[in-house]
């Protein structure tokens, strides 16, 4: 749990293209809101009945509770992004907890969007929350992973500074660029000092898909796919304005496009995971004027 570089989750989650028009209300951590100075988050923890520990060389905050649970509270230039919680629960305690937190955070927050009988996945906009059953060493527990808008970033740059120079990893993202995910061989992210609505809702603005390896055939192959797009998050629709394909930074292809249809994407692809991306990414939109 407490590893400084928490590496970032490599299950896929199969996601639909289609979103609402308004994203849902981001998740959080004991009624925290995402982005709080550092110092609120932890007059808020404590008051949670949790007892500060330490801070790292990240300014990341340990807490522990007189239960046995153990919180880190990870911050982005000192303001709370994610909260991750190994729970009370231990040995043969854990599988019976893991399904009665599972019971109870869909009563709060839904269905899953993914589930299985040691691992649940929701999301909410840029937030997240991922609960699973790991390891302390030799002790299973359950663990519990909230993610706000921005933690994702601030994993990919603590990851940037301490990486092997033999390590599979990527670039940084140009200015604007926030993840939205990350499978550790691929990364999403919305250019969301760009993301704009426009009427009816409609978004347009541009999404990067990046991967740790080239991929496609030899003669035109990638690393690196750049689009501008319109997004119909309500009707699960896309239609292309431009698009360039790099491979070591280099543009390989590109084109522009004017008065396309709108499309319905091929699930998987890179249009539709373009789709849920700039829908989940809206959530940092302020409303249309």
């Amino acid at each position: 749990m407490f590893n400084p570089i928490r590496l970032l989750l490599s299950l896929a989650v199969c996601a639909s293209a289609a979103a609402a028009t308004s994203p849902p209300p981001a998740l959080l951590y004991a009624g925290i809101p995402w982005r709080v100075p550092a110092d609120s988050a932890r007059a808020r923890l404590e008051a949670q009945g949790f007892t500060y520990g330490r801070e790292d060389r990240f300014h990341d905050l340990y807490f522990h509770r007189g239960d046995g649970t153990l919180l880190k509270a990870e911050m982005q230039d000192g303001r709370l992004v994610g909260i991750v919680v190994a729970d009370m629960a231990r040995r043969a305690a854990v599988d019976p907890r893991f399904a009665a937190l599972v019971d109870s955070f869909t009563a709060a927050h839904g269905k899953p969007d993914s589930v299985t009988a040691t691992y649940a996945h929701w999301e909410a906009g840029l937030s997240e929350l991922v609960m699973y059953v790991s390891f302390d060493g030799a002790v299973r527990h359950v663990e519990l992973d909230w993610m706000g808008p921005g933690e994702l970033d601030e994993m990919d740059r603590r990851y940037q500074t301490v990486r092997d120079s033999s390590d599979l990893s990527l670039p940084a993202l140009p200015a604007g660029y926030t993840i939205v995910r990350h499978t550790g061989l691929a990364r999403t992210s919305v250019d969301t000092a760009r993301l704009a609505r426009r009427a009816g809702g409609v978004l347009h603005g541009r999404f990067r898909i990046e991967y740790v390896r080239p991929v496609g055939p030899d003669s035109a192959s990638f690393d690196s796919a750049e689009y501008e797009m319109d997004f119909d998050c309500a009707q699960g629709r896309t239609r292309l304005a431009a698009r360039s394909m790099r491979l070591h930074g280099a543009v390989r292809h590109a084109d522009t496009y004017n008065g396309l249809p709108w499309e319905t994407p091929r699930p998987d692809g890179h249009y539709a995971r373009g789709l849920k991306a700039a829908c989940a990414a809206a959530s940092v939109l302020r409303p249309a004027r």
